[in-house]
């Protein structure tokens, strides 16, 4: 038995608390000093390693601004030489022709010299009394000998000879003219024998003769056909195309079934204008002045369409005239018999002209009538074009307009914009569709031979197969996409990881948002790559594949189009993905025209027309607002829009959408939407909102005469006046009253269909989510614990906002001062969505009032943090409370 237990019970129990006092002391003790110990030891290894991070990161930062420097200099490298190159290429061709010009000149001078000496050969042999077709050879002996005889008998007899030389002297001048004359009539007749050959000129803006557009074989039947018609004009140029000799040469080219682009300026020749254009000649996208059509079944497209290889889409022509055209156009064409189809018939030469005209050129005469340039005009939509022909002894032809009438008034003379070669005149869509209608199979302009595809243009040439380094079409200059995303991707898992040590450590840490989105772009875009359909190189056609920074291998612009595809494959389509994207492509590059930016169109993307209603119609809605919209933008003209800054109530619409943005401002009064919403779920007796449960008592909204601060006009959370009542429950608000649309935790969301409000409470430095609990008479209330929707402003750390996306961030300290009852955890971050824009600034101005850190930030990225925070949606209805809430 050990001494202790000798001792009474009391004095047992007073020797064994102080035992214990005496242990916890010293372990305490022990245990603070092996904190110490430990602390010590990892504050400076933490110092040394955060030294050589610092070390590293200032490093890095110093290459990566070098290799931006240096991808800089190449690319402004790479874009001088190829203006180097494309120089070098003019001057080259500019000497080549030059070299010819000289050489056939030289070779006609030659040859007229060689004949003027024939001929006059000739004519001093007969003079002599020689043999005309005798052989002689002139040389410097005997033109020596000539001369020394010429001056001898010139010496003998001087007087007496006198007016014999004088004679033969005109005779030889006259022969000498003669020749001279008869020298080109010999050449002309020769060029006359291939001027049968030459169907008709093309001429420039100003009436200048470019070339002649010559027969050729009749190797197909809309060649055969189109040789036998009626010439009615010169081809002409529109003002400011580049056409040289050069690019007439092109247009005998075979290389395709049809020989489009000398149909194209027979087409110009033989047809009749137009006086409603079609929808590429009224953009200026083709080659030639006018929109001329021939008609019927083997040419029913303009020249300019034909020359492009697009479809011809005119305004509304009578059908009955162009059967009848075609029929006539059918008929067999007797040999001794003139044709009498009205189509081809020419218009009256007399007809006036609608336009002053100048002074007819003498050179360049088509069938004895002068080149007379006229005044050309860049049309607008607005112009209308349903102006009846001026001359009333002229009758229309089957629907066609005169062939010398032109189809735009003559009051201004614009020249095009941009000038372009012929070679790269834009080609749009085959037809334009509006911006409501479906991109389905049944109007998919996509066309290909079972290889690649042959249209449209923008697509031209590309495989249907997905191709990669080894591939035909691949060009040895584009870099694999993978080797560009790689070691951008490396970069932002670095500095994401880099930002989350910060954001453990208090040291800020919000760039961790940023980068994660970032870490998150990139491996999509790895899966793409190793997963899609097609390579991003054979989206579009090379035309408009580009490498470098700002183009289709941009990080950025890859992952746009990655998100593009896997959005459309989540649709109802009939055709694939790919498909869809590039009809819609074609269209923005029909109508964009050579102002077509394929990294800024695939930036803005998420909201083209076409693909949000494809999204709606999918039951998905959109988020955010398109691109370019400003803050106060309202819908409609100027004359019904309302001032951003005008006094409005606040109106709301209890229906279940996806975000704020999606919900329209409601027009109804409350009593219509009490029908849909007739008592808030809240206030209800049953689970989980219970009139004694979800609610700590039932109060009034109190008045709070603490008013933020007033702001100025110009400032960027300026509003002008707000409403003092709830537009739905008719309820008293104040200005420390905040109409929210959800707000979202970690843990819980907020329903969309209950009506939400923070309001300031001052004693408890807290913004206190409440909820509308009853409307006869209106009343508040908190939701029930353990749900939690306040902010201690002790708490926040910054509040992260953007207007346009409606959504603002709440930072808070990674220890608050509230924890979760679930897991005993803080808290963390809050967001929050707002139905009005004026309630979000009225909210950040008293926010910045109470010094809290506002940063601004980008929408997308706003949205993004949006959608990552996932967490339990509370039930709209008490019907739709799982059992754990019942609870």
């Amino acid at each position: 038995m050990e001494v202790v237990d000798m001792l009474p019970a009391e004095e047992q129990r007073s020797v064994w608390d102080e035992t214990e006092r005496n242990f916890w002391l010293r372990f305490d003790d022990e245990n603070d000093a092996s904190h110490g110990e430990t602390q010590q030891m990892y504050r400076i290894r933490a110092s040394k390693t955060r030294a050589e991070l610092d070390a590293l990161m200032m490093k890095q930062s110093q290459l990566t601004e070098r290799q931006e420097r240096l991808l800089k200099e190449l690319t402004q490298v790479e874009a001088e030489l190829a203006r180097v190159v494309e120089a070098c290429d003019d001057k080259a061709t500019k000497l080549n022709i030059l070299e010819q010009e000289y050489r056939q000149s030289e070779h006609e001078r030659l040859e007229q010299r060689a004949q003027i000496a024939k001929s006059m050969e000739r004519f001093f042999r007969i003079k002599r009394g020689e043999d005309p077709d005798a052989l002689s050879e002139r040389d410097r002996d005997h033109l020596r000998e000539v001369l020394r005889n010429s001056m001898r008998s010139r010496r003998v007899g001087h007087e007496g000879h006198e007016a014999a030389r004088a004679e033969a002297l005109e005779q030889a001048n006259e022969a000498a003219r003669t020749t001279r004359v008869l020298t080109p009539v010999r050449v002309s007749s020769a060029a006359q024998r291939s001027s049968n050959n030459v169907l008709v000129n093309i001429v420039d803006a100003d009436g200048h003769v470019i070339g002649p557009v010559e027969r050729t074989d009749p190797w197909n039947q809309w060649v055969e056909f189109i040789q036998g018609l009626p010439i009615k004009r010169h081809v002409k140029i529109r003002r400011g195309r580049k056409f040289t000799s050069d690019h007439l040469g092109t247009i005998y080219d075979r290389s395709e079934a049809k020989g489009v682009r000398w149909l194209a300026c027979m087409i110009q020749a033989t047809g009749e204008i137009q006086q409603r254009r079609c929808h590429s000649c009224d953009k200026n996208q083709g080659a030639f002045d006018d929109c001329i059509v021939l008609g019927g079944p083997l040419f029913q497209k303009c020249g300019n369409c034909e020359w492009n290889r697009q479809g011809c889409h005119m305004p509304s022509t009578p059908k009955s005239a162009n059967r009848e055209f075609g029929n006539e156009q059918m008929q067999p064409r007797d040999a001794g018999k003139e044709s009498e189809q009205l189509v081809y018939r020419m218009p009256p030469a007399s007809q006036s002209h609608p336009h002053p005209s100048r002074e007819p050129r003498t050179s360049g005469r088509l069938n004895g009538n002068p080149i007379v340039p006229e005044p050309t005009q860049m049309p607008t939509p607005k112009e209308s074009r349903d102006r009846p022909f001026s001359n009333p002894n002229h009758v229309a032809s089957n629907g066609f307009t005169p062939a010398n009438f032109r189809s735009r008034p003559p009051s201004r003379d614009i020249p095009t914009p941009s000038v372009q070669s012929v070679e790269n005149s834009p080609q749009p869509a085959k037809q334009r569709l509006s911006s409501s209608d479906e991109i389905t199979r049944s109007n998919l302009i996509l066309r290909h031979d079972g290889t690649v595809y042959t249209f449209p243009e923008c697509v031209q040439g590309v495989p249907l197969v997905k191709i990669d380094e080894n591939h035909p079409y691949w060009d040895p200059r584009w870099p694999p996409v993978r080797s560009i995303i790689e070691p951008q991707l490396e970069l932002w898992r670095e500095k994401f990881v880099e930002s989350v040590e910060k954001k453990a450590k208090g040291e800020g840490g919000s760039a961790r948002f940023q980068n994660g989105r970032q870490v998150n772009r990139g491996i999509k875009i790895l899966e793409f790559l190793r997963d899609g359909e097609i390579s991003p190189y054979q989206l579009l056609s090379k035309q408009y594949t580009h490498t470098g920074k700002g183009t289709i291998t941009a990080y950025d612009t890859l992952f746009r189009m990655c998100e593009t595809l896997g959005e459309l494959a989540k649709y109802q389509l009939d055709i694939s993905p790919v498909e869809w994207l590039r009809h819609r492509l074609h269209e923005i590059i029909a109508e964009k025209g050579p102002n077509f930016n394929y990294s800024k169109i695939m930036h803005d993307f998420y909201h083209d027309p076409k693909l949000a209603t494809l999204r709606s119609k999918n039951g998905y809605k959109s988020i955010g607002r398109p691109s370019g919209y400003k803050a106060g933008q309202t819908a409609g003209n100027g004359n019904n829009s309302t001032p951003q800054g005008g006094m409005r109530k606040r109106k709301s619409m209890h229906s279940q959408t996806d975000t704020p943005r999606a919900t329209p401002p409601s027009s109804h009064s409350p009593s219509l939407a009490q029908e849909d919403y007739n008592r808030s779920p809240l206030a209800s007796n049953a689970a989980p909102y219970s009139t004694d449960g979800p609610f700590e008592g039932s109060m009034q909204k109190r008045l709070k005469p603490l008013s933020p601060v007033s702001t100025h006009p110009n400032d960027e959370f300026y509003t002008d006046g707000i409403s003092d009542t709830d537009s739905w429950s008719g309820a008293s608000i104040q200005t420390l009253d905040w109409r929210i649309y959800q707000v979202k935790t970690r843990l819980f969301t907020s329903s969309t269909k209950v009506t939400q409000y923070w309001h300031w409470k001052e004693e408890k430095r807290i913004f206190e989510h409440q909820v509308l609990k009853d409307t006869n008479p209106a009343s508040w209330g908190i939701l029930r614990s353990p749900i939690d929707f306040n902010i201690a402003l002790d708490d926040i750390v910054q509040v992260d906002w953007n207007i346009d996306a409606l959504q603002v961030h709440f930072v808070i300290r990674q220890f608050g001062s509230r924890l979760a009852k679930q897991d005993k955890k803080p808290i963390g971050d809050v967001m929050a969505a707002f139905k009005r824009e004026t309630t979000m600034r009225r909210f950040l101005s008293y926010c910045r009032q109470r010094r809290l850190k506002l940063v601004k930030v980008t929408a997308d990225e706003i949205e993004q943090r949006w959608g990552n925070m996932q967490s339990e949606k509370l039930p709209n209805t008490d019907e739709e409370a799982s059992p754990a809430f019942r609870e």
